[in-house]
């Protein structure tokens, strides 16, 4: 989960450094970033379901769920700036 996390925020930098020269290719940058997100959801959400069936400690259950949704939190941030790129594309802006 970690390691995509960070290549959607690669993608995110490099979509928010095209997107004055080249709002085009930054738009085509943004889909990747979505696509990511959507992939970390998945893993989010399996994650999930594997500390609930798996961990027997409340407290560590706990933690491990408050991590698990810090991570997913990242990758939603990406996905709401990659939204505000596609509106600036989309405007012509």
């Amino acid at each position: 989960m970690g390691e995509k996390i960070v290549e959607c925020a690669k993608a995110l930098k490099k979509a928010m450094e095209l997107l004055p020269a080249n709002p085009e290719e930054a738009r085509e940058i943004e889909k990747q970033v979505e696509m990511l997100e959507h992939k970390i959801d998945e893993i989010y959400f399996k994650a999930k379901k594997d500390v609930l069936k798996h961990v027997n400690d409340a407290r560590s259950a706990i933690v491990l769920r408050e991590i698990l949704h810090g991570m997913e939190n990242s990758a939603d941030n990406c996905k709401d700036t990659g939204d505000m790129i596609r509106m600036l594309v989309v405007a012509g802006l």
